[in-house]
């Protein structure tokens, strides 16, 4: 395509991103994001979350940390997506009080992301600690039932 003068734009890099099935190969990854760049695309959010998505495939963890950062505008996709991938219950919780400087109400999906974190990495104080500001801001309704002899939410 390059070869016969067509420059590639958003919509070609992003289709490019979503068919990449190599996790191994970290240089090819590197070289679109590098052509991205060059074309002014980096901070076009349908490109920056297929990067941010593909990076941790690689082991990239601080790469896919790079882009979300390099997103000017995050929308709760991405927000989700970098919550759910920190793995760790304090990295989450700091980005998940940073999200609400740009997402003053958090959806249902990114409670679900963060509190999976938190749970998976055994922390029970952070669960608690987002379980409880989602309460007191109304965030999300109580629910309290038995399953088990355990109350649940």
């Amino acid at each position: 395509m390059q070869q016969e003068g067509w420059q590639p734009d958003a919509t070609t890099y992003l289709s490019i991103l979503y068919i990449y099935d190599n996790p191994s190969d970290i240089r090819w990854v590197k070289k679109v994001q590098a052509q991205v760049v060059s074309a002014g695309l980096e901070s076009n959010l349908p490109i920056g979350t297929a990067l941010f998505k593909i990076y941790p495939k690689t082991g990239k963890l601080e790469d896919a940390r790079c882009i979300f950062e390099m997103l000017g505008h995050r929308d709760a996709i991405t927000w989700n997506l970098v919550i759910g991938r920190s793995g760790h219950a304090d990295e989450a919780f700091r980005l998940f009080l940073e999200m609400q400087q740009e997402i003053p109400k958090p959806d249902t999906l990114i409670y679900l992301s963060i509190l999976d974190t938190c749970a998976s990495a055994g922390s029970l104080e952070w669960v608690k600690k987002v379980r409880s500001q989602a309460l007191a801001k109304s965030w999300i309704r109580c629910w309290r039932g038995k399953r088990n002899g355990e109350h649940v939410w």
